[in-house]
């Protein structure tokens, strides 16, 4: 990670994993770097990366939950446990469920 002002620093900005310009003042192309910041407080860089934790979190919940009701809804519907069977209708509920449950639990990026 490479944290700079953009002026003389553009090509090890762009060089870098993640690269991030604390002005979007200078001649460099916002290419240069991975993010820029439109401030010159670099209190932002940790904000930032408080907010990846938040987001790389909630996406790994996300995927959990949904393999854990597709592997429900794969036994259900392929008739492994005995006695329990579903057809279609039960399985477009359950990706519908599913969808429902990722998209309320991304709600928490906002807070």
């Amino acid at each position: 990670m490479m944290i700079g002002d953009g002026i003389n620093d553009a090509p090890s900005l762009a060089s870098a994993y993640i690269g991030v310009s604390l002005t979007n003042t200078s001649n460099v192309p916002p290419s240069a770097a991975s993010i820029v910041l439109t401030s010159n407080n670099l209190g932002k860089v940790l904000e930032m990366f408080s907010i990846s934790k938040t987001v790389s979190s909630i996406l790994k919940t996300n995927i959990l939950i949904s393999l854990i009701i597709a592997c429900i809804m794969s036994f259900l519907c392929l008739g492994i446990i005995p006695k329990i069977t579903m057809n279609t209708p039960f399985l477009v509920l359950g990706i519908l469920i599913n969808l429902g449950i990722i998209c309320i639990n991304t709600l928490r990026i906002k807070k």
